[in-house]
């Protein structure tokens, strides 16, 4: 009522009218659908890779963890540094990796040595594992290796053993599936590997990492 009573025209350009306003509508709707799909391109773009990595690495802040008097002995004993990533914590040698209740316990202490893999300083694969994420009582190593994805070629791994220190340089790292078992495979050669459950708060695959 508001348009008719605001202009006075011919009944023929009264006619032309609606269709021009009808085109003029399709034509706003088709405007502001390539502006919405604008957004969500650039929206994707710019937060989509860290949103992402949000939801692969929910706490991807460096680990702290303040040992205990006892657990800094421990570590001293057979532990493990890595700078990058601010983890330091002990591991617990011998662990045997078919006993579920075993390695869980060994897990809540910090990280654990495959029982029947090299230790530091005799000259083959020393297999050290942790969690990622654990719906178990993980205790504060629950999450140790969460960050072990952003190691890169070149970092270094410092192993603490028998008070000795042993450096280790990053040479690999690789997803594999769940149920290999190559990464336990003796060497000639002194490596550290280490492994964690990948993705992470999933078991579905591993994420390993080798240091040489």
């Amino acid at each position: 009522m508001k348009y008719f009573m605001a202009h006075r025209f011919t009944r023929r350009s009264i006619r032309k009218r609606p269709a021009n306003t009808q085109k003029n509508k399709y034509l706003g709707f088709i405007l502001a659908g390539v502006a919405v799909v604008t957004l969500l391109a650039f929206g994707v773009f710019f937060f989509w890779k860290p949103f992402s990595e949000k939801i692969l690495n929910p706490n991807n802040s460096k680990v702290t963890i303040k040992m205990s008097p006892a657990e800094d002995k421990a570590f001293q004993d057979f532990g493990i540094e890595i700078s990058k990533l601010g983890i330091k914590a002990p591991i617990t040698a011998d662990v045997n990796g078919d006993n579920k209740a075993e390695y869980d316990k060994s897990l809540t202490k910090g990280l654990a040595h495959y029982k029947g893999t090299e230790l530091p300083g005799a000259g083959g694969n020393i297999f050290v594992f942790g969690h990622s994420s654990s719906d178990t009582d993980g205790g504060p190593y629950a999450k140790i290796l969460r960050n072990l994805n952003e190691l890169e070629k070149g970092d270094k791994i410092t192993i603490y053993y028998k008070t000795k220190k042993h450096e280790y340089t990053v040479s690999d790292k690789k997803i594999i599936a769940a149920d290999d078992l190559s990464p336990l495979n003796l060497t000639d050669d002194e490596r550290l590997t280490l492994m964690t459950c990948w993705p992470i708060g999933t078991t579905d695959k591993r994420l390993i990492v080798i240091a040489k």
